[in-house]
């Protein structure tokens, strides 16, 4: 085989090697534009995905009540200044009606004792505001937990959007200053609410 020929075949491997190597170069650009395009579809979909659960999320925000809590002590009467009536105002702010609202009061046992105005020999409950589908209750001869003592309150009726309703606890001062009143209520909804009140004690 003379030198001319092996030059032609090598020339003839090396341009068939260039030509691999640009359809590899090719194929290579063309998945890599498919994956980018793959992904460009995936992260839109996911961003639709993202806004469609958000716009649900809203909507369902807004198909709930919003319920507010506001706590004041007012006092019981002249004559007995270390007697106070401890209200529970619960607020639906939302724009739709709340359903079974119910919820607890805690307050400090150091400073806050429980009250029954109709003391009655062996009653162990107290229910100072009780209506046809709503009340307030405490037992009586509760231990403190955690320092605290507890009141039930519940509304069994609807609670419609832009009402409240007003719930009672009767207690006596045990000492001047400042009380922290904790508290939370929740809907049959899903509307919750907690937090807690400074109460002064004078």
């Amino acid at each position: 085989m003379s030198q001319e020929t092996l030059n032609t075949i090598l020339s003839g491997i090396a341009a068939l090697t260039g030509l691999v190597a640009v359809g590899i170069a090719i194929h290579q650009i063309l998945q890599h534009r498919k994956e980018r395009e793959e992904d460009h579809r995936t992260a839109e979909e996911q961003r639709r995905r993202a806004e469609e659960q958000l716009a649900l999320a809203r909507q369902q925000s807004e198909m709930r009540p919003d319920l507010e809590v506001s706590i004041a002590l007012k006092p019981y009467g002249r004559n007995r200044l270390e007697l106070g009536v401890l209200e529970v105002e619960v607020y639906n702010s939302g724009k739709v009606a709340a359903n079974d609202v119910h919820g607890w009061v805690h307050f400090e046992a150091s400073k806050v004792s429980l009250y029954d105005p109709w003391d009655q020999p062996g009653r162990r409950m107290l229910r100072p505001y009780v209506g046809r589908s709503r009340g307030s209750s405490c037992e009586e001869e509760q231990e403190p937990r955690n320092g605290y003592y507890e009141g039930q309150f519940w509304e069994n009726d609807r609670l419609l959007p832009g009402t409240y309703r007003t719930f009672r606890f009767y207690v006596t001062k045990m000492r001047k200053g400042e009380s922290d009143v904790l508290y939370s209520a929740v809907s049959s909804e899903g509307a919750k609410v907690d937090g807690s009140v400074p109460i002064a004690m004078s």
